[in-house]
């Protein structure tokens, strides 16, 4: 039985052993317990080996009570073996759950954050500025945000349940609608220009962006419509485009619709005898009269000459209205031989000359005026341009005013005294520039409180015997020729040392400086332009360019890439006479323009003449639009400055201001004896 009780204790040491390899790997009190108890048992027995020894003949009673001690300790050794492996499998299941449940708190996480994005979304819609609703894939509207509300007008228990068509005006093209249902039936998104009518029944534009949105499935269940109001800007851009053709004041065609008429009369194919015929309409004394009696009285006798002027013409024909007092006829088609155009063409314009001798009855009143005519007739040559004929009619209707007016004179070969003042001035004007009898002059540019804002930089010719020849008897003969070119050269670098005397003074001062367009497009001005602020050390940020519209008509992608590259200068450009030319957001956008110059002729009656201040509130809303700076030239009385200071904030440029001035005097005027 000794063999029994060593099988006893060896059990119960294993028992031991392996309750305390689970207690180390699995760290459990109750197998820690198991073994403190297996622990005592093999104590107990061991000291009772130690009593009997082994080897001592043993008694069977004796022996036979170990049986049941063995049966125990195999018993334990069980209990701890399965024990060890239920903690095992409670702690492996323990951990599965730990996971479980860190994923579930994952999932819970990314739920709550995708809410939190739809609450984001949703808020973002709702307060958009954008107009928004969304319909189902019948078409019929389920949601539409306040701003939908702000410009259409329409509640949303108005609009729910209904089609968009609610909001047609009718003046939509069909082609536009052809294309919108062909892109959504494709499952594409569409884009395009929508013509709609409020609830109140005014009409307004939308530039609107559709797009399908789709289930899980990828099938269509909604529509997404996003549309941006674009009806002012639109108007703006209709007015622009309208200015850019039409005279405001009369309504009759300008200058630039003219010369294009003029240019596409020349292209057109005619046979040898037929002629076509341009006649420039001067008021005689005009002046005067809008003097005497007031610009409103004035404005009125230009509408009224204009209409006067256009009964008198076939359809086909053209009345323009080139400047304040001068209009423009083109007559298009003179069949018959050069006597017998000719002689068409006098009968028209005596005609021409008896309307408007008699009386215009303006407020009840009559107004008694002449009229002086130049006529010239087209083409005398294959290469004729329509700047040409212009030259040779304005020279015909000088011939005629030069002989006291009130008659019309043909363009005729002899006619040349103006012709040859014009070349003696351009002859005298080439040694000017030699001579060194150019003087630089300046006028300032003022804010609203008449703080000194920038100055333009003007030239003048002093004459050795004229005297001080004013820009306008020679800068249009410098225009015509290469002149101008060394002219212009010649102020930018007058201008460019005055910035810099003014810098290294501690007076830097913004001037701006009138560019030509022949000598924008000479091949070597910006690299000329360049060295000459590097010589100078003048800051091209304070330097504006002015240049005008005209510039951009031809080749508008050189323009803008030659205009860039002279921004990168750090040179600032401004369009001068905005509103006068061919004025187009499309390429306005497209420039690196920093200001927009009003005309003189739109301030000068913009606080009285509803056409005028219309205009000017015009440009003043597309330059806030752009943010651009804004100049107004000619500004001469209190009533046109508080008329620019009531709706915007405007630059004054002006007689009321200072008139031109000799750089010298206009500097130490501004800034002292000590600057100089």
């Amino acid at each position: 039985m000794s063999f029994i009780l060593g099988i006893s204790v060896v059990i119960r040491l294993l028992a031991l052993v392996w309750a305390l390899r689970l207690w180390h790997r699995i760290q459990d009190w109750r197998i820690g317990f198991l073994g403190a108890m297996v622990a005592l048992m093999a104590l107990r027995q061991t000291l009772t080996l130690a009593k009997k020894g082994f080897g001592w003949p043993p008694q069977l009673s004796a022996g036979m009570d170990e049986i049941p001690g063995l049966l125990v300790s195999i018993l334990v050794l069980l209990a701890i073996v399965f024990l060890g492996r239920m903690i095992a499998d409670e702690r492996r299941r323990s951990a599965e759950l730990l996971v479980t449940n860190r994923e579930l708190e994952r999932q819970i996480a990314r739920r709550h954050q995708a809410e939190d994005r739809l609450l984001t979304l949703s808020q973002a819609i709702e307060q958009s500025p954008e107009s928004i609703f969304v319909t189902n894939a019948d078409g019929r509207i389920e949601y539409v945000n306040a701003a939908f509300v702000r410009d259409t007008g329409y509640q949303p228990q108005e609009v729910t349940g209904r089609n968009p068509r609610l909001l047609k005006s009718g003046r939509t093209p069909k082609a536009t609608y052809r294309s919108l249902w062909k892109a959504l039936l494709a499952g594409d998104s569409w884009e395009g220009e929508l013509y709609n009518r409020r609830k109140d029944g005014s009409e307004c534009i939308v530039r609107s962006i559709i797009s399908p949105v789709r289930d899980a499935a990828g099938e269509i269940s909604h529509y997404v419509a996003i549309n941006q109001d674009v009806t002012e800007k639109k108007q703006a851009e209709e007015r622009i485009r309208y200015l850019a053709y039409y005279d405001p004041l009369t309504g009759l065609p300008n200058r630039t619709l003219l010369m294009e008429r003029l240019n596409h009369a020349l292209v057109q194919p005619r046979g040898a005898a037929n002629k076509g015929a341009l006649l420039l309409v001067n008021i005689d004394r005009f002046k005067t009269v809008n003097e005497a009696r007031g610009h409103l009285l004035g404005d009125a006798l230009l509408r009224a000459i204009g209409e006067r002027l256009g009964h008198l013409l076939h359809d086909d024909d053209t009345v323009a209205r080139l400047a304040s007092d001068e209009f423009a006829v083109l007559v298009r088609e003179l069949a018959g031989s050069d006597d017998r155009a000719a002689a068409r063409v006098k009968r028209i314009a005596e005609r021409m000359l008896e309307a408007l001798r008699e009386p215009v009855d303006i407020d009840h009143e009559d107004i008694y005026v002449t009229a002086s005519l130049g006529v010239t007739l087209f083409p005398e040559s294959a290469q004729e341009n329509a700047g040409a004929i212009l030259r040779r009619a304005d020279t015909a209707l000088h011939q005629a005013k030069a002989g006291g007016g009130n008659r019309s004179a043909f363009f005729e070969t002899g006619m040349s005294h103006w012709a040859e003042q014009r070349f003696q001035i351009e002859r005298e004007l080439r040694q000017a520039v030699t001579n060194e009898e150019l003087r630089l002059f300046i006028q300032p540019q003022v804010d609203a409180r008449g703080r000194l804002a920038g100055a333009e930089a003007l030239v003048r010719w002093q004459h050795p015997q004229r005297g001080l020849v004013p820009p306008g008897v020679f800068i249009p003969v410098a225009e015509e020729s290469d002149l101008i070119i060394d002219v212009g050269g010649w102020v930018l670098s007058e201008a460019l040392k005055l910035m810099a005397r003014g810098d290294m003074a501690g007076h830097p001062f913004h001037l701006a400086v009138n560019l030509s367009p022949r000598q924008f497009r000479v091949s070597g001005f910006i690299p000329w332009l360049q060295d000459l602020l590097e010589s100078t050390g003048a800051d091209p940020s304070h330097l504006t360019l002015e240049v005008t519209e005209g510039l951009v008509i031809q080749n508008i992608n050189e323009v803008i890439a030659r205009m860039n590259e002279i921004a990168a200068l750090g040179v600032h450009f401004s369009i001068d006479d905005f509103g006068t030319g061919y004025s187009s957001l499309s390429y306005l956008k497209r420039l690196p323009v920093h200001e927009l110059k009003i005309d003189r002729s739109f301030i000068q009656d913009a606080p009285v003449d509803e056409g005028d201040a219309a205009l000017v509130e015009t440009i003043l809303a597309v330059a806030e639009h752009m943010h651009l700076r804004v100049v107004a030239e000619g500004v001469e009385t209190e009533a046109q400055a508080a008329f620019l200071n009531a709706r915007a904030d405007v630059i004054h440029q002006g007689y009321l201001y200072g008139k031109p001035e000799p750089a010298e005097a206009w500097f130490e005027r501004w800034f002292g004896k000590a600057a100089g």
